[in-house]
């Protein structure tokens, strides 16, 4: 009986297998260039659309962090030089301050300006979001040339 049983289980699945053969995708083996090192690799992938050839930039992880840094390093020229190897005292802060909004009070040289380069850095590690560092004495400059009337200069 129970030979019977798993005769009819296999039969069942094969069947199966050839009712979604349509739906069935193969793995296809391809080859790129890593846009890194230059370096050709394959890799096996299947494709989400029929005629769309999957494509990858990098032949390991090692060359996607690099990658990922690169851009970082780009991101990171709006903040002066100064801040930008400087590391904050309090990452618990830096991590809140990167999905709410705060304003920041303190005497001279406590820190507030270390504080927002910490979590301007670490807003840029994210791909989706950007920055703009405003220094004070050029907004303020900014703000008095917007009211300036073309007779006072």
């Amino acid at each position: 009986m129970e030979k019977i049983n798993k005769i009819i289980n296999n039969l069942g699945l094969k069947n199966q297998e050839k009712i979604n053969i349509s739906t069935w995708k193969k793995s296809t083996k391809y080859k790129d260039t890593c846009i890194i090192c230059g370096k050709e690799f394959g890799f096996e992938a299947i494709p989400k659309e029929r005629w769309v050839r999957p494509k990858r930039y990098f032949c390991s992880d090692k060359c996607k962090m690099v990658h990922e840094e690169k851009l970082y390093q780009k991101r990171l020229i709006i903040i002066p030089i100064k801040f930008r190897n400087i590391g904050c005292d309090k990452p618990n802060i830096v991590k809140q301050g990167v999905n709410q909004s705060m304003f920041i009070t303190g005497g001279a040289g406590v820190g507030k300006t270390v504080l927002m380069a910490g979590i301007a850095k670490e807003i840029l590690k994210g791909k989706e979001k950007e920055v703009e560092w405003i220094s004070y004495s050029g907004f303020i400059m900014e703000l008095q040339s917007l009211f300036r009337r073309d007779n006072d200069i």
